[in-house]
């Protein structure tokens, strides 16, 4: 039975999760991976919603304004069980806040409240499990949705934004990070030479940053031994580092400390971290062949659209974002241009082609993979922005969408729905010295 939170995998002899100093195995004794054990992490600039009982709510952002620059995506993603690692499709080493959430809290939420709403998938409140991945979990919202992430913990770093003023737990001298109760706090700025030396015990991340030679990092560290307790970055400047060298070592000191927190977070609710999970581009090793190919199975017993065998680059999702956003670039460059222009391009035999931009999208839109919810939303957020036309033909027992020009004294204008919010951003001085 598909989507029967019922098949969510738990071990008889697991102790209790949250707060319990041993965490749940990751199989059970018959094999089978224990949901139990696997935590959702996301990172991200996006300030959450967070309701009077703790659940965090998120959603695409589809219908705010910074969505006309990032693009069309109704997908959330997070990494299990640690903080995701930044690759060639995303750099998360700068973003500033952090969720944890249990995994099989959310999805026993997610499965409750469609069955008692009643959401059929052509809804735009709807939400699915797309791939349950290690590396790229990710859930298909539709356009009005939002994911509820049940006893989740929201990690910040340390800032006077009035969101968090007197809500979030203060830091005491010498520490890099507090957890109290669901809210974990982080040190973010006035590093000192002790916070170097207690973050900076494996000088790897700096090699990692690879704008620091060896030499440049062995004499930040010995510079840094020779002073203890000492302002980080008065000490750099004294040995004479220039402002962009300690740039780098500071936005090494946020990442790693942003990490520690996130692990530290993770094991207080009882989760194990597992760093050796973090992957570059797009391959990962999971812990044993048994172990991934138990999370196959259980991806594909949750009703996972992809499983854990692909990841959402390759995915006729991400095909469908790549077409509306190329519609959307071509577009911010010139704004007369509709669905019915022509896109010329070279094929990949180098041949010259043209197709409309109309045509494009509604290629990777009617594929049978692309849930109802997700052409929805795509139609929706292509008409909130640019007032583009949109049809439904029946073919077969399936809805095909079909695009239409906005009319021409619209067709040069955004349409700028009443309804796009523009939330503000959160960030923390993780350069500031």
């Amino acid at each position: 039975m598909r989507n029967d939170y019922s098949l969510l995998k738990k071990t008889t002899q697991a102790p209790s999760r949250q707060g319990s100093s041993v965490p749940p195995p990751m199989l059970t004794s018959e094999g089978e991976v224990n949901t139990e054990a696997l935590a959702l992490v996301r990172a991200t600039n996006v300030f959450p919603e967070i309701t009077a009982d703790g659940t965090v709510h998120l959603d695409t952002g589809l219908k705010e304004k910074r969505a006309l620059k990032s693009g069309f995506r109704n997908t959330l993603h997070f990494s299990l069980n640690h903080h995701v690692e930044s690759h060639a499709a995303g750099n998360w080493k700068a973003s500033s806040i952090v969720v944890v959430a249990p995994f099989e809290d959310a999805y026993k939420n997610m499965q409750a409240k469609t069955a008692r709403q009643g959401l059929a998938d052509r809804t735009m409140e709807g939400i699915s499990l797309g791939a349950l991945h290690p590396v790229d979990t990710w859930f298909v919202l539709g356009y009005e949705a939002k994911l509820a992430l049940p006893n989740a913990s929201v990690i910040l770093p340390e800032t006077n934004d009035p969101r968090i003023k007197d809500k979030w737990p203060k830091l005491r001298e010498g520490e890099l990070f507090r957890i109290e109760g669901n809210r974990t706090i982080y040190k973010s700025a006035a590093y000192t030479t002790n916070d170097f030396m207690t973050v900076m015990k494996d000088t790897s991340a700096l090699k990692d940053q690879g704008r620091l030679t060896p030499a440049q990092i062995q004499g930040i560290v010995k510079c840094v031994h020779e002073e203890p307790g000492a302002k980080l970055g008065a000490v750099l400047r004294q040995a004479g580092y220039d402002r962009p060298v300690v740039d780098c070592v500071y936005q090494t000191m946020f990442t790693k400390t942003k990490e520690m927190a996130t692990e530290a977070t993770l094991r207080a609710k009882g989760f194990e971290p597992k760093p050796q999970w973090k992957a570059q581009a797009h391959s990962w090793s999971g812990d044993t062949p048994q172990f991934e190919k138990a999370l196959e199975a259980t991806a594909t017993s949750l009703g996972a659209c992809y499983g854990a065998a692909q990841f959402h680059a390759y995915t006729p999702h991400s095909h469908l974002e790549d077409r509306i956003n190329e519609f959307i670039v071509a577009r911010a460059k010139d704004p007369t241009l509709v669905p019915s222009s022509l896109k010329r391009y070279k094929n990949a035999y180098g041949t010259d082609c043209e197709e409309t931009y109309a045509s494009r999208i509604q290629e990777a839109l009617n594929k049978p993979e692309i849930d109802s919810k997700t052409q929805i939303a795509a139609l929706e957020y292509l008409k909130d922005r640019f007032n583009v036309r949109w049809t439904w033909q029946q073919e077969k027992g399936r809805y095909n969408a079909q695009l239409t020009d906005p009319p021409k004294d619209q067709a040069s204008a955004h349409h700028g729905h009443k309804s796009l919010q523009a939330r503000p951003r959160f960030s923390a001085p993780a350069c500031r010295i």
